[in-house]
């Protein structure tokens, strides 16, 4: 019933056609499909194509050539022998000439599109044989396909032997491994106390993990970088390693800070054989060979003092609570944060020196920035106010000894209030006008740049995303949409979506929704 011929390796075109010389039964149909991959969608598309079907004759047959988006209600374009709404045509573009530029069809700020559609099919009861033209024939010349990605790669599993417990020494290894749905893992960056320190080359095996994109999959899903760190480069003491993983699309999650330290063993100096003075007297000379005075002994090594405890009691590893872990802050106005630090025992430990460092959360945010740090009192409790926009994440840590790696830790999170708005330019279009729909973040300080928004319609009975946009520095964004498929008077309901990803650490928002009325008449009319 259908025939495909495919003449793209020479320059020629890709075709799909019911065949000649029979009747069909309904419901028969041959079909190009383009599938975006799992965690994606279609955002926008252009295809070069032809399309013929069989005039109507005397029979009641109804050949269709067409292209179609699934997930979306609206069929672009195609010719119907029964001229059949919403096609009314038997030819559409040149067989001969692909650039012809009745061929080219594109739409942009497309819904969300699962699959984008050519076929061929009969839509009657029954399709009889046509006389002296071939039933239906679509010959696709060329297409581009913009596919989005908005799915951010999982959250990493980290080994090796940089994750040892306790102090490490020469190289030491760090594998990073994580998994993603959609474009695949592009590549995986590692920071060294808060400094870039190594990016993999971009993974696969195929070469096609490069820009411009050319495959559905360029990257591979799942990825495992090994790292290596020869840690006499550092100094003793303690360090960090964090890092991101980063999808063909540029979506990141991030990872660490993890903490570790590095304590090289003692190097042996000594000399004891007497070679390396080059021709002291033999052993047991007494130091009376050749006339020469004795040797003296070398001085005793020079042993440090032991470092001073941080607070009294002096404790290795006490417990370091804060009251609250999650709190949330007014626009201007500063937050509260309070802990504790006790021995193992119980006891109080007063007057400990504490650090405390802030990361932005939701912006990438690798090094954070380092406060002032505060004092436990004579109840061993501590506590410090903190002002800032959007959302931060503050980790207050304890060392037994200046400069010693840090034993105990505990992290607060504190949010601003996060709002989403949206407006439209109209209330009331005519098909062929555009709507604009704007909005605001508010709240999330430096996150709010980048972050996106999606654009929601009501799509038989169900909220579908009908486009996507990123805000602005200032948390604003604005999507533009032309009515141009419109057949009878409508009236669209949307709303917009921020969702939470890995790393955002506001839930998901929506917004009220608002209604356009799209009336079916040319605004030229």
């Amino acid at each position: 019933d259908v025939v495909l011929a495919d003449a793209c390796a020479g320059g020629g075109a890709l075709d799909v056609a019911l065949a000649g010389g029979r009747s069909f039964l309904p419901g028969v149909r041959g079909s190009l499909t383009f599938h975006s991959p799992p965690g994606t969608h279609i955002d926008s598309w252009t295809v070069w194509r032809s399309l013929a079907v069989a005039p109507p004759g005397g029979s009641s047959s109804d050949y269709v050539a067409a292209i179609s988006e699934r997930g979306s209600a609206i069929v672009q374009q195609g010719c119907s022998s029964a001229q059949s709404a919403p096609f009314g045509c038997l030819t559409v573009g040149s067989e001969t000439d692909p650039l012809d530029p009745a061929n080219r069809v594109d739409r942009a700020g497309t819904p969300v599109l699962s699959a984008l559609e050519l076929w061929v099919g009969c839509r009657s009861a029954v399709c009889d044989e046509p006389v002296g033209a071939a039933p239906a024939r679509l010959r696709l010349h060329g297409s581009r396909l913009e596919v989005h990605d908005l799915s951010a790669p999982e959250r990493p599993q980290l080994s090796g032997t940089l994750l040892a417990p306790g102090p490490i020494s020469g190289s030491a290894t760090l594998v990073v491994e994580s998994a993603d749905e959609g474009g695949g893992i592009a590549e995986t960056t590692v920071s060294l106390d808060g400094e870039p320190w190594r990016t993999s080359a971009p993974a696969g095996t195929r070469g096609t993990c490069r820009e411009p994109y050319t495959v559905l999959q360029p990257c591979p899903s799942a990825a495992a970088r090994a790292f290596t760190l020869d840690t006499t480069t550092l100094p003793d003491g303690p360090h960090t390693v964090g890092g991101a993983i980063v999808d063909a699309a540029g979506n990141a999650v991030l990872w660490g800070p993890v903490a570790f330290e590095v304590r090289q063993p003692a190097r042996d100096d000594g000399d004891d054989d007497g070679r390396r003075g080059g021709g002291g007297p033999p052993p047991g000379d007494g130091g009376r060979g050749g006339g020469q005075a004795p040797i003296p002994p070398p001085p005793p090594p020079v042993v440090p003092s032991p470092p001073t405890g941080n607070g009294a009691p002096a404790v290795e590893r006490p417990r370091l609570r804060l009251l609250d872990r999650s709190l949330s802050r007014r626009p201007g106005r500063g937050v509260r944060i309070t802990g504790t630090l006790h021995s193992a025992g119980g006891v109080p430990i007063v007057g400990a020196r504490l650090t405390v460092l802030a990361h932005q959360l939701g912006t990438g945010d690798q090094r954070g920035r380092a406060l002032a740090t505060v004092t436990t009192d004579s109840t061993g409790r501590f506590s410090f106010v903190v002002r800032g926009h959007g959302a931060e994440r503050y980790t207050v840590a304890f060392a037994p000894a200046e400069g010693a790696a840090a034993t105990a830790a505990a992290a607060a999170t504190v949010r601003a209030p996060a709002t989403l708005s949206i407006t439209r330019s109209q209330a009331r279009l005519r098909r062929g006008q555009t709507v604009v729909l704007r909005g605001r973040l508010r709240g999330f300080g430096a996150a709010a740049r980048g972050a996106v928004v999606e654009l929601q319609a009501i799509v038989s009975g169900d909220w579908r995303t009908v486009g996507t946009v990123r805000a602005d520095a200032q948390g604003r964004y604005a999507w533009r949409y032309r009515f141009v498929s419109v057949t009878r008077d409508t009236l669209f309901t949307f709303r917009a979506l921020v969702r939470r990803t890995p790393g955002w650490p506001w839930p998901e928002l929506r917004t009220r929704r608002i209604a356009v009325r799209v009336d079916a008449v040319d605004q030229l009319r």
